[in-house]
């Protein structure tokens, strides 16, 4: 039985058409594409992080403060390893092509450390006091390469390196998802800058035998009251920031591989379908010769299995090879990846093309197997009338008309086509809501918790001069200001930030409850809420670095900065116990149409040198990649959708032709014929907009609250679609189904009408 089904299997790949062939085998490898390169892009980023740290022996914590206080906290039992302390230079200002980035410095003369070693190195360490390392994410943003010249702000002096190399700086997320831009020189490279002593900070670098033990730690030292530490990092919370984007890009790729999956079930289908029927007689003389309807069956499937195992495979190692160029995030900071192949992205990507194939294959090809000889072999089959054929014989003669009874007279075929359209047009609002909410992000900062144009570092200048000033210069629109702290509760470390001025003019976008309004209120980021299990209302006991606070969550808040794992609460509060605190930074809003630019320009010249600027980067820019690809899901879906109707009208017109001949001898006109076919055409795709467009806005805002909640934003984040997006969709849909209907109808009704009745 074997080795009939084979021969049954070879011989109708044989005789299959090229054409037919190519485009089926085009279909699927398009689809493995997508769902190989999504599961590399998704889980790639995780090894090659884990592969850096490695190289580092990547700090489980870091710890900024007083050298003293850092190397006593390290000293402690449950520290396994640490380097430092390593002196940091901060507010500084590295001057770029258009504006200033905030910076800091690490002295770090000797990169050969136990602990925390600038993983990935290229070029070379720094051999002079006028030579820095440069942090590979902050030379991939900005376009610096080994060997630019690079200069650094500080109270007006402006200092210049040599960048002879980069690196990649593990004690925070990439820039610029991760502020401030990070770079290492050496202990006389950072005397070169004469920064003040308020300036300056130092890093400890430690491990412990468990990384999940670096949070507690930091909760005992606050607990126990030691003062002059800072701030801190623990890797398990900076690991998770890292993959974020990671992980949801590669979803989105994997996505478009579905979506591409979901086509192709549909297209495999209806071609299967058509072609069981066009092999008709094949099939009964195979039973007629005594094939069983078993080895029919299965010889059908084996055939169409050859084909989804070689595309599946070419669709693998094509996606192995695209997958490096779709990196975002951790990927392209790393450096250029080689291709990568897995096999699980090679099972999954035959498995999955092999469901589609059998299940479109095993039904009607066993339903074809088991029909009797004697009505198979018949020069014409039985025709049987389907409940809908009759409803469509009683619509009105009209010729526009008898368009829509062609499309309805074969309700399997035309089903399956429409289908493809509807999964096209779900896939195209996807994609389009996807790129609208990007598009929203760089329009409204707001949207991301980020409700400001220019944010202004004081340095030295008291906290009364810089309000005073905020309140002269013209083009403000509101300001205010922030002390942000790595802070502790139930044993996780996150980040809070204690806010002043007017809490409703910061622009926050409140998802649940108010603003804060008075001492002891806060409100907080959903991916606060989620870690920690609390919600509105409850009330949170936190350590501030070590200064202990106590507030009422009263609002939860939009916001991606730390995953939303922020809290943010009065500078009240602080002050409470620290009555000399000022504030770290002011966020400024712009009044709209000023420039954010000049705006900092007078702010810093009203200020002062000793004051730094910075102008908002959305980062929207970052994120071109993935709105290339979302772009190519809607494009590439509507195509295939778009050859699978054209195919599957033209099939329908060759076995019509008879009656069409008959039309055009009793007097229409090729025009008046080919206009039938568009109204075929648009019959299925105003079906496939009907059902489609609400489909696809139903499913765009299910997987956008999946995608926002694991960004730590919160359900209902992105906004719907555009209604004129909506609109315009709509109408491309129907013009191409309408235009197709009539490209495939007039290729018949160009042909002799003698050709036509003959049947030839």
């Amino acid at each position: 039985m074997t080795g009939s089904v084979v021969v049954l299997a070879g011989a109708g790949l044989r005789g299959r058409r090229r054409s037919g062939l190519a485009a089926t085998f085009v279909v699927l490898t398009m689809a493995a594409i997508g769902i190989a390169a999504g599961l590399t892009v998704s889980r790639q980023g995780a090894p090659l992080l884990d592969e850096a740290a490695d190289e580092a022996n990547v700090a489980h914590l870091v710890l900024f403060g007083d050298a003293a206080a850092v190397a006593s906290a390290a000293a402690g039992p449950e520290v396994a390893a640490w380097s430092g302390p390593f002196v940091t230079l901060g507010g500084l200002d590295l001057l770029v092509e258009g504006g200033e980035v905030p910076a800091r410095l690490t002295a770090l003369d000797d990169p050969d450390i136990p602990v925390n070693r600038p993983a990935s190195l290229a070029g070379r360490w720094m051999a002079s006091d006028d030579e820095i390392v440069l942090d590979r994410s902050v030379a991939s943003d900005l376009g610096i390469e080994v060997g630019d010249e690079t200069s650094f702000g500080l109270d007006g002096t402006i200092t210049s390196f040599e960048v002879v190399g980069t690196a990649v700086d593990l004690t925070d997320c990439f820039y610029p998802q991760c502020e401030p831009a990070r770079a290492w020189t050496t202990s006389g490279g950072l005397d070169r800058l004469g920064g003040c002593a308020d300036a300056t900070t130092a890093q400890g670098w430690m491990r412990f035998d468990d990384a999940a033990r670096a949070d507690p730690f930091v909760e005992r030292l606050a607990a126990e009251g030691v003062t002059d530490i800072e701030g801190s990092e623990s890797w398990l919370d900076t690991r998770s920031d890292f993959l974020t984007l990671d992980r949801v890009f590669g979803s989105f790729v994997a996505a478009f591989g579905l979506f591409v999956l979901a086509v192709a079930a549909v297209v495999v289908a209806g071609s299967t379908t058509m072609r069981i029927v066009a092999r008709r007689r094949e099939i009964g003389l195979l039973g007629a010769v005594g094939c069983t309807p078993g080895q029919i069956t299965t010889g059908l499937l084996l055939e169409n299995l050859t084909v989804g195992v070689a595309a599946g495979t070419m669709g693998w190692f094509l996606g192995g090879l695209l997958a490096p160029s779709l990196q975002l995030g951790i990927g392209r900071t790393l450096g250029p990846q080689d291709p990568s192949w897995t096999a699980i992205g090679l099972v999954v990507s035959i498995s999955a093309i092999s469901a589609i194939l059998a299940a479109a294959t095993i039904a009607p090809a066993w339903s074809a197997a088991r029909r009797p000889v004697t009505d198979v072999l018949r020069d014409v089959p039985t025709h049987q009338v389907s409940g809908i054929t009759r409803r469509v014989a009683r619509l009105p003669s009209r010729l526009p008309l008898l368009g829509v009874q062609e499309a309805l007279s074969q309700p399997t075929r035309a089903a399956l086509s429409s289908l493809a359209i509807v999964v096209a047009v779900v896939g195209a609002v996807v994609s389009v809501g996807f790129i609208g909410a990007v598009a929203a992000v760089g329009d409204d900062p707001a949207t991301a918790g980020t409700p400001w144009d220019v944010a202004l570092l004081p340095g030295e200048v008291p906290a009364t001069d810089v309000e005073a000033a905020l309140l002269e210069v013209p083009g403000i629109e509101r300001w205010y200001s922030e002390v942000p702290r790595r802070s502790t509760l139930d044993g996780g470390t996150f980040l809070s930030v204690a806010t002043s001025g007017d809490p409703a003019a910061a622009g926050f976008q409140i998802a649940e409850g108010r603003t804060p309004q008075r001492a002891g209120e806060a409100i907080a980021g959903y991916g606060f809420l989620e870690r920690f299990g609390l919600a509105v209302g409850d009330e949170v006991r936190l350590l501030a670095g070590t200064t202990p606070i106590t507030v009422e969550i009263v609002g939860w808040y939009r916001v991606t900065e730390d995953s939303g794992e922020v809290l943010r609460y009065g500078l009240t509060d602080l002050a409470i116990a620290e009555p000399d605190v000022e504030p770290d930074i002011y966020r400024i809003s712009a009044v709209p149409g000023e420039d954010p630019g000049a705006l900092a320009a007078t702010i810093g010249a009203r200020l002062g040198p000793g004051v730094g600027t910075e102008i908002l980067d959305t980062g929207v820019a970052d994120l071109a990649p993935l709105l290339v690809v979302l772009r190519l899901i809607a494009a590439v879906l509507l195509v295939m959708a778009g050859t699978n109707l054209l195919s599957t009208l033209l099939t329908s017109n060759r076995e019509a032709a008879g009656r069409i001949g008959v039309q055009l001898a009793v007097g229409f006109t090729p025009r008046q014929v080919t206009e039938q076919g568009a109204v075929t055409g648009a019959s299925l795709g105003a079906v496939a907009i009907l059902v489609g467009i609400p489909l696809g806005l139903w499913l765009f805002r299910t997987l956008s609250d999946v995608v926002s909640s694991s960004l730590g934003v919160g359900p209902g984040w992105m906004p719907a679609p555009a209604i004129a997006s909506i609109a315009a969709l709509g109408v491309a849909t129907m013009v191409m189904s309408t235009a197709l209907g009539g490209l495939a109808t007039s290729r018949v009704a160009r042909r002799s009408v003698s050709d036509l009745v003959r049947g030839e």
